[in-house]
């Protein structure tokens, strides 16, 4: 039986020239995550599965590279944060806060492939853990200009999405989840699918009779209009029609209406220049995640942390930066220092992270 010369389908090789473009643009990752004073974390490509198989329902389960192994069950990591969560619970109580940690792990997800989408990548994270304030996003915006500044992307180019998941959980749990907040991770693995198999799909997830979540009708349509705003005078807007429904079907939660609002003046400071914010949503992706997360961050809060501060899904600020590129050119564009392509940035203050597909 002959061996083939291909890479398993979805995976790649990186001869010389490949390595070198790779290797430039991961120089500028570690430059700038130095410059603002982030130090550099790994951890193991395979982990315990059920790291990550805590997150039932989510796609990403179903998506793992998995085996057995004189009984013991392993996984390659689908993303870094889960591991960064085990690191910081392997030394709680140790570890001085806020922590500001930078990697560029390989990830592995067993998925179907599209044009600049494979089967790994190499993932970009700026994390910081313990700083509930939201100059810590600022600070991680104004990472991601430099970084573009350093590849040569106009900033007048560049479009900034901000989203908060604490504004979608106080919402919901204080309106249309009044009575039944324990469903808010079930509304939330019903939700992420929202961009892959659109709104009437996830309307008959939210409103099925034998699903965990079981909302009327209305309600659903009021979730979906929810996560459709763009902004925060849309979401006052909103807020200020249905209010006089009985029970309220929204809440809205000012500690996290002031904190979005506040973060375009200080990443303006941040940044020397206000950033061109485009949509302000209210969930995005991998919402599952900190929504699952909740209860386990409780044993890292304030036993471990300054007066005052805790570690929780709220307080890990997050940028996430996608290049995903074509296939390598010459050697010239590494050496010049001119990219291939660039596409442009998101910012997420629920996930920490930049995925880059050389």
């Amino acid at each position: 039986m002959s061996i083939g010369t291909n890479p398993p389908r979805g995976t790649r090789d990186f001869y010389p020239e490949d390595l070198r473009q790779r290797e430039w643009l991961f120089g500028h990752f570690r430059a700038v995550a130095r410059a603002f004073g982030f130090e550099e974390v790994d951890a193991p490509v395979v982990e315990h599965e059920e790291l990550f198989t805590r997150k039932a329902g989510e796609e990403i389960v179903q998506q793992l590279y998995r085996f057995e192994l004189h009984e013991h069950r392993y996984a390659l990591r689908p993303e870094m944060t889960p591991s960064l969560a085990r690191m910081v619970l392997g030394r709680r109580g140790a570890l001085r806060l806020p922590l500001r940690w930078t990697s560029i792990p390989q990830c592995w997800r067993y998925e179907r492939m599209q044009r600049g989408r494979r089967r790994e990548h190499y993932q970009w994270n700026m994390d910081v853990w313990g700083e509930p304030r939201v100059t810590a996003e600022a600070e991680l915006l104004a990472a991601l200009f430099q970084l573009l500044d350093r590849l040569g992307v106009p900033r007048g180019e560049v479009r900034v999405r901000a989203s908060s998941r604490a504004l979608l959980e106080d919402t919901l749990r204080a309106g249309v989840l009044r009575e039944r907040p324990e469903a808010f991770p079930a509304l939330c693995v019903a939700i992420d699918k929202l961009g892959k198999i659109g709104p009437d799909a996830v309307r008959e997830l939210l409103t099925d009779p034998a699903g965990l979540v079981r909302l009327p009708r209305a309600d659903a349509g009021f979730v979906l209009d929810w996560l459709a705003l763009r902004g925060l005078e849309e979401a006052v807007d909103l807020a200020a029609k249905v209010g006089g429904h009985n029970p309220p079907r929204v809440h809205m939660p000012t500690g996290a209406l002031r904190a979005i609002a506040r973060l375009g003046p200080y990443a303006a400071r941040a940044l020397g220049q206000p950033p061109n914010f485009g949509e302000v949503v209210s969930a995005g992706d991998g919402v599952t995640y900190w929504a699952s997360s909740a209860k386990a961050s409780e044993s890292r809060n304030s036993a471990d942390a300054p007066a005052g501060t805790a570690i929780s899904p709220r307080s890990v600020a997050a940028a996430r930066f996608h290049s995903r590129t074509r296939k390598p050119g010459p050697a010239s564009a590494a050496s010049t220092g001119t990219p291939k392509k660039t596409a442009r940035p998101t910012s997420r203050s629920a996930s920490a992270g930049a995925s880059v597909s050389p």
